[in-house]
């Protein structure tokens, strides 16, 4: 079997809308919405035959509906004893809608969300934080690419993580 990738021309619009307000002295709110309409054009005979992709086709892995939502903290860390910090911590939440999964429209990516919460320290040089990632525990499904009818090979993402970090700052 070979496998030969195509070049299909697209169409795009869409909107962003983010804000962000604060809430009180030490904490922020910030979202987004965002919608994006995509699809294939001009799709040639030849390139239609070969992976059964048509005109008017959504372009595959571009969602038409996202979402952000996050709530952050950040004050002096001197009420903690440490005069020279400050501290911060935040908390996320994502959605991302189905998406198509490839270019003949067979199937479709779940929507997902993510919840995401991070908490550290911010020094001049560097930051430590602790953080966890997807706490809901999804396995969000990327991209896929179909080899062959019935051959769909699916990107999928890591479910929760939970760890510690830092940043050096140069």
């Amino acid at each position: 079997m070979v496998f030969t990738p195509q070049s299909i021309d697209t169409a795009s619009y869409g909107a962003e809308l983010d804000g962000g307000w604060q809430v009180a002295e030490h904490w922020r709110f910030g979202g987004g919405v965002g919608f994006t309409h995509a699809e294939l054009r001009n799709v040639s005979t030849s390139v239609a035959d070969k992976t059964g992709a048509r005109d008017g086709y959504r372009v595959p892995a571009v969602p038409s509906f996202t979402t952000s939502m996050t709530l952050t903290y950040y004050d002096s860390a001197d009420a903690l004893g440490i005069p020279d910090a400050n501290v911060f911590a935040l908390a996320q939440h994502q959605f991302i809608a189905q998406r198509e999964a490839n270019v003949n429209n067979n199937f479709t990516l779940p929507a997902y969300r993510q919840i995401n919460l991070r908490a550290g320290l911010e020094f001049p040089s560097l930051d430590v934080y602790l953080f966890a990632q997807n706490l809901t525990n999804e396995w969000p499904q990327y991209t896929c690419i179909s080899y062959m009818p019935g051959v769909n090979v699916v990107t999928v993402g890591h479910g929760r993580v939970i760890d510690a970090g830092m940043k050096v700052h140069m």
